[in-house]
């Protein structure tokens, strides 16, 4: 990371995506080209344009067969049954749960509004956004991780830290995304998308396990048998 963000200029928007999410559909191109043309004049005063919303789930998915398809708020409750003051304190999705309640948005892009997240900086920190390598730096440089670490040590460091940020999302996902692996597993979803576009896979094991952000369903995605 060192590598990827030393020559870049420190408060010029990238756009950032771990090899981890790919985006499976567009919804909004519109308020996609706003946010670019945005992020492209933006000053020092903001760090991060979210591209999903951070105050639901909108995880679709199977996971060795034991969750339901649709792993929505109403499944929540029987799936993870514990008090809720210890379901907050343990909480490791990427929920902004402290986000929920309504009001008005920051700044409005083509029409769409985009609020000011309050949260711990890692919701929707794996998510795509467009960021500044000053904002990155913060966490992929700082002094409180080892020389070389990995991605759990890296993990630990972003679960455990809080820091003031100027970060900023919609209130819905404007495009959809999915895992591509799964502990080092190529995800079928991913697999069959990729033979779609006529790319050529990875010779790497295949799971049916797959994990989809969205929250208008899974428009194009290959439906799998149990």
């Amino acid at each position: 990371m060192k590598s990827l963000l030393c020559d870049l200029p420190e408060h010029e928007f990238v756009f950032w995506c771990i090899d981890d999410r790919y985006p499976i559909e567009i919804f909004e191109p519109a308020v996609l080209r706003a946010v670019r043309d945005f992020a492209s004049d933006a000053g020092g005063d903001v760090d991060s344009i979210k591209l999903t919303d951070l105050t639901v789930e909108g995880i679709e998915g199977k996971l060795h067969t034991r969750f339901p398809r649709r792993l929505t708020r109403r499944w929540r409750p029987q799936l993870f049954r514990r008090p809720d003051t210890q379901r907050v304190e343990n909480d490791k999705t990427w929920r902004q749960r402290e986000e929920g309640g309504a009001r008005e948005p920051s700044f409005r892009l083509a029409g769409q509004g985009f609020f000011r997240q309050l949260g711990h900086p890692r919701n929707g920190f794996y998510m795509p956004q467009f960021t500044t390598p000053a904002f990155l730096k913060r966490f992929f440089l700082t002094p409180a991780l080892p020389l070389k670490y990995g991605i759990r040590e890296f993990h630990r460091f972003l679960l455990s830290t809080n820091l003031e940020h100027k970060s900023y999302f919609p209130n819905k996902f404007l495009l959809s995304v999915g895992e591509s692996t799964f502990r080092g597993r190529l995800s079928m979803v991913c697999y069959e998308q990729m033979l779609k576009f006529g790319l050529v896979p990875p010779k790497i094991e295949i799971v049916r396990d797959y994990k989809i952000y969205s929250d208008r369903g899974l428009a194009g995605i290959v439906e799998l048998n149990s």
